[in-house]
């Protein structure tokens, strides 16, 4: 099964069971409310008033879903890492300000709609119309600014291509809430659309005249999981190598290489072999890649330490 068929098959399934839930669920409450009012169905404003029902516990759900997504990544982060310095959280600040995507861009935005809706609501009219925007504004933005704060559990290195993105995608929806970033060019379609998953949306490109070197310096030493995909070596790939062979951060680094290398790979001149001759790299496939990072997040335990004694290069 190819990686596409992968992102599919979970979009399916979470759109037919958990989505066919939480669509039945908010259809519950929006009849619980219309029958709660004065309101008759067989009128045009008894209609419109169902179906700002159903808007409105589709808000309040979405809402209820990232307070719960919150603590949920706050405390799988801080259960395998600790509690990150306020430096470190800054520094990510910093490095999702410097993406193409500008991640933190829209904070802008939300910012000064959620103070126009609680001073609305406040000072001019509290209608219940309100609240359920200004509690998805308020939970959207606190959930931006957390997962822009933190530093990723897994850094995924790679060359752009669509087999990639969506190996990182599928990888990554079976890791939620653990966050797992990349520089990868982002794509969009359908099926990456329906995933709901951060990997494309909160891959890290870099912007126009921004050095990428030390942008995947600065967070190789931000993340405590690294895993560079060896099997295109392209120039940015090759230097990656020689980084991440270094003897301090080889201890967290994983190399997907080829299942079945030919002689090609083989050949001690490429970037490749140069990653299989090394005692110390721990190398695995495409298939092994999902049960090592499963078995690495499962506790603080488990996690990459670091070696005893740093040494610089």
């Amino acid at each position: 099964m190819n990686n596409r068929e992968r992102v599919r098959q979970q979009n399916r399934y979470t759109w037919r069971s958990v989505g066919s839930i939480e669509l039945l669920i908010v259809f519950l409450l929006a009849l619980y409310s219309f029958y709660g009012s004065d309101y008759q169905i067989s009128t045009l404003k008894g209609l419109a008033y169902l179906v700002w029902c159903f808007i409105k516990w589709m808000l309040y759900l979405i809402t209820g879903l990232v307070i719960i997504d919150i603590p949920s990544h706050l405390y799988l982060s801080f259960r395998l890492t600790g509690v990150p310095p306020l430096r470190t959280c800054y520094d990510m600040l910093k490095i999702n300000r410097e993406t193409k995507d500008k991640h933190l861009g829209p904070l802008w935005l939300f910012p000064p709609v959620t103070i126009i809706l609680l001073f609305t609501y406040i000072f001019v009219d509290s209608n219940e119309y309100l609240l359920p925007f200004i509690s998805v504004s308020l939970s959207l933005h606190v959930y931006q600014i957390v997962n822009a704060a933190l530093p990723p559990t897994v850094l995924f290195l790679s060359t752009s291509d669509e087999d990639r993105t969506y190996l990182l995608t599928a990888i990554q929806f079976d890791l939620r809430p653990l966050s797992m970033v990349s520089l990868l060019e982002p794509r969009f379609d359908r099926e990456l659309a329906l995933s709901g998953v951060s990997a494309v949306g909160y891959g890290m490109r870099m912007a126009d005249g921004v050095s990428w070197e030390s942008v995947v310096l600065r967070l190789v030493d931000l993340t405590p999981i690294v895993v560079l995909d060896t099997r295109n070596a392209t120039p940015h790939v090759i230097q990656e190598i020689h980084w991440l062979l270094s003897p301090d951060r080889i201890h967290k680094t994983w190399f997907i290489v080829e299942a079945n290398p030919g002689h090609s790979e083989l050949d001690n001149d490429t970037p490749e072999a140069v990653v299989r001759n090394n005692p110390k790299a721990k190398c695995i496939n495409e298939e092994q890649l999902l049960e090592t990072l499963k078995k690495l997040t499962q506790s603080r335990h488990t996690m990459p330490k670091p070696p005893a004694v740093r040494i610089e290069c």
